[in-house]
């Protein structure tokens, strides 16, 4: 079970908060994927019952002391959510909460295409976050190893909003930069790598992507000041939870959804 320990620092994990999903939140326009850590080794699909493909590597389970729950990824994990969306988009947003644990090549958070589509990764410890599909547009946001992060990109043509966050000191730091024409996703989504290739050297506590609103900076450091809000709502706004095989999982429109096991 997640412990029921509450925390009292917004920038910890939600300790006795239950995962689920709010229509209200500042960045919940047309959600296309939400994920956390189940404590099994794989994440909890938040939005619907889709369970993730391991594709390489053996991603583990682990408690972090500020991101409580995470899949620790390893050198190689990758785990695939088939049959999704195809549809292209002009926005996208990729957010999450995670640590790396080296910065040896490329690092993958989450990729929308399993043949193609849009990457949110880091291309190194000085160029930190980024987004790629074929081009780059850089936040040149630097990163270290083993520090938690609450991270956000959001993506247009035009611009391309970046902010980071340290979990362990609160500081935040942001940068627009131009944006890509964005790509036709394939079908698949994928946490932890590209389609390509595989690499993640990091630990997940929770991961999302959703389109059509283009974040302001502004506005993520709205979110920024309780960022686990997305994964975890407050009493206040969250949508029924219920517990589901010892893993806390929400209930959408009267549906139960189950995680992954």
């Amino acid at each position: 079970m997640l412990s029921t320990v509450k925390n009292t620092s917004p920038l910890q994990y939600p300790a006795g908060r239950n995962p689920g999903f709010s229509s209200t939140h500042l960045a919940a326009s047309t959600p296309r994927f939400s994920a956390v850590a189940s404590g099994n080794g794989a994440f909890v699909s938040l939005l619907d019952n889709g369970v993730g493909t391991l594709q390489a590597g053996t991603p583990a389970a682990a408690i972090d002391p500020v991101m409580g729950p995470v899949t620790n990824m390893g050198n190689l994990g990758q785990i695939n959510y088939p049959t999704r969306s195809v549809t292209t988009e002009a926005i996208y947003t990729m957010a999450g909460i995670l640590a790396f644990t080296s910065f040896t090549g490329n690092q993958w958070l989450f990729s929308n295409g399993a043949s193609a589509g849009t990457d949110f990764l880091i291309g190194s410890a000085s160029v930190g976050f980024e987004f790629f599909n074929g081009s780059f547009a850089v936040s040149n946001i630097s990163l270290v190893a083993n520090v938690p992060y609450f991270v956000i990109g959001s993506i247009s043509a035009a611009t391309a909003n970046f902010l980071v966050m340290n979990l362990n000191t609160g500081a935040i730091r942001t940068v627009s930069v131009a944006g890509l024409a964005v790509s036709a996703p394939s079908g698949a989504y994928i946490v932890g790598s590209n389609p390509i290739s595989v690499g993640a050297s990091n630990k997940i506590a929770a991961v999302m992507y959703s389109v059509g609103h283009l974040l302001s900076i502004a506005e993520m450091r709205e979110w920024a000041q309780d960022p686990w809000t997305y994964w975890f709502p407050r009493k206040s706004d969250q949508i029924m939870s219920i517990a589901v095989r010892g893993v806390v999982a929400p209930v959408l429109a009267g549906r139960q959804n189950l995680a992954m096991m």
